[in-house]
């Protein structure tokens, strides 16, 4: 991992006190890292009395991924505090010089972090309903959980190990970590892992919790479901089931559904997750009633498996339950090779007579076919109308920075290109997929994309500035909107200003520009030219 090259390379660090309520325990703090540039390179919210001895963790994840460009070790960090500016001498290498000045860069993404967290702070009442997420939707989830608890499963299976390999194809699972928690009367629910490395770091953590001592490891990644006493909840969500008249087992039996993404932040799930929980809730359920002998296997780790169809909100899906066993991961097609499969594809999809009557193309197939490799390791002819709408209703929303007037462009190329998916026969699920772009699809998906509740924290401060009218992937229109933010600070009328602008966005949250295109086709050509040779 090497500096850039050229000048040195600076990086900016600020921090930000998080809104609490008066009855909040804990106050938390976000800090967030800036390059010269001013584009955001990591974000990281820790307990405001832990900040200083928790920035090592948020520097070195920064480094090894950041949010732009290659993972890179800065030349020179700058921090206003010089408790911060100590505790990062701590930690970076000699390579890099670390000086405690004015950070002025930090106020406009301070302003438009916490105009965002005003806009969406806002909202009334908790609720189980969302965009996408409806009254039967949570309605077959409660059902799945009523069962699942008058099942008792985890009375006969220990929570200190994984208890499955899970997969679901038409919901996009492969060989995820299941483990079943509950076993010795803790609070009972469900834990799923992307693997079982994850679920091996989640096992460590916790141990390191109960023993007092420190872990620094992120949380991983994972979705988790507990079984809870209705006291507990929001009275606002009790009164939502009574009036839905949503299935509960008993006064301890309330679902609670937590998703981590990979930042180990909690964010809202999608009906995708709901249905995953859903399928294996009621797998489980099928094999404590139909199969009981096979949990002394599951709880023993030995050979096995078992394949049910389960119905689910999503449709009947098919869920595979094997032996997880460490180093067995089910690992993605390398990025290298899906990267090319896919320029091949894409290829053939833009000389199409689908894509030649497609107006405005602007690579959103592209796009998905990133997300649908980096989120679920699936191929195209792998892609399902679940995961399809995961990708495009719920994780585009959430991570893609675009305005809400693409949802047609969006909706109009994303069904030429599974039309010819479906001519060629590249995909058996092509029409089913094509089917989600019918309708209300482009006001469904230009509401999401409006809808600041889904934004991740990136997205939010990308999407701000946005708003504002300013164009920040140019140099001019990142400049005018400092311009402006810096008049703000100066005082102004003395009236507060909403100001809206954030550092300019990821290139791998945006449709590929024109000259990233022709990157792409230098290097087809290249690669062409060295089959030939061979």
């Amino acid at each position: 991992m090497k500096s850039r090259r050229g000048r040195p390379v600076e990086w900016v660090g600020g921090n930000m006190m998080m809104p609490a309520a008066a009855d909040e325990p804990e106050l938390y703090e976000t800090f967030f890292w800036l390059n010269a540039e001013g584009d955001l390179l990591g974000t990281a919210t820790y307990v405001a009395s832990e900040m200083a001895d928790r920035l090592a963790d948020s520097y070195v994840a920064t480094v090894e991924s950041p949010e732009i460009g290659e993972p890179h070790i800065p030349e020179r960090i700058r921090v206003a505090s010089e408790e911060h500016a100590a505790a990062l001498r701590r930690t970076v290498g000699p390579e890099t010089e670390v000086v405690c000045a004015p950070t002025p860069e930090v106020e406009p993404v301070r302003i438009s972090l916490a105009a965002y967290l005003e806009k969406v702070g806002s909202e009334p009442e908790e609720t189980y309903l969302s965009p996408g997420i409806d009254a039967e939707v949570v309605a077959s989830l409660f059902r799945a959980m009523a069962r699942l608890h008058a099942a008792e499963p985890w009375k006969q299976l220990p929570a200190d190990q994984t208890t499955a390999s899970v997969s679901i194809k038409q919901l996009g699972v492969r060989r995820a970590a299941l483990v079943v928690v509950g076993h010795d009367g803790k609070l009972p629910g469900l834990m799923l892992f992307p693997d079982e490395a994850s679920a091996s770091e989640m096992r460590a953590l916790m141990a390191a919790e109960q023993t007092g001592a420190e872990d620094e490891t992120p949380i991983p990644s994972h979705l988790a479901l507990e079984l809870v006493r209705g006291a507990e909840l929001e009275t606002s969500r009790r009164k939502e089931i009574a009036k839905h008249g949503w299935a509960v087992a008993g006064p301890t039996a309330y679902p609670e559904l937590s998703v981590f993404d990979e930042d180990g932040m909690l964010r809202p799930p999608s009906v995708r997750e709901l249905a995953v929980i859903e399928a294996i809730a009621t797998a489980l359920v099928d094999l404590v009633e139909k199969n009981p002998e096979l949990l002394p296997v599951l709880a023993k780790q030995e050979p096995f498996e078992h394949v049910v169809e389960v119905p689910t909100a999503r449709g009947v899906v098919s869920v595979e339950l094997s032996p997880a066993i460490a180093g067995e991961d089910d690992a993605h097609e390398p990025e290298d090779v899906a990267r090319a499969a896919a320029e091949d594809l894409l290829e053939q999809f833009h000389a199409s007579p689908e894509h030649a009557k497609v107006k405005e193309p602007h690579d959103w197939a592209s796009l998905m076919l990133e997300h649908a490799h980096a989120f679920f390791g699936v191929r195209v002819d792998e892609l399902t109308p679940v995961i399809v709408e995961d990708i495009v209703f719920f994780s585009f929303p959430s991570k893609v920075s675009c305005p809400p007037e693409v949802a047609g462009s969006l909706v109009t190329e994303l069904r030429a290109f599974f039309a010819f998916l479906e001519r060629e026969r590249l995909c058996p699920e092509a029409a089913a997929c094509g089917r989600l772009f019918d309708d209300d699809a482009e006001d469904t998906l230009r509401d999401r994309l409006a809808d600041p509740r889904s934004y991740s924290m990136t997205k939010a401060m990308i999407m701000a500035g946005f708003e504002a009218g300013y164009d920040l992937s140019t140099e001019e229109g990142l400049a005018a909107w400092l311009g402006q933010a810096s008049d703000m600070l100066e005082g102004g009328n003395g009236e507060p200003r909403q100001l809206r602008a954030v550092p300019s966005p990821s290139a791998r949250s945006r449709p590929p520009s024109p000259k990233k295109k022709a990157e792409r086709k230098k290097a087809k050509t290249a690669r062409a030219g060295r089959k030939k040779k061979r």
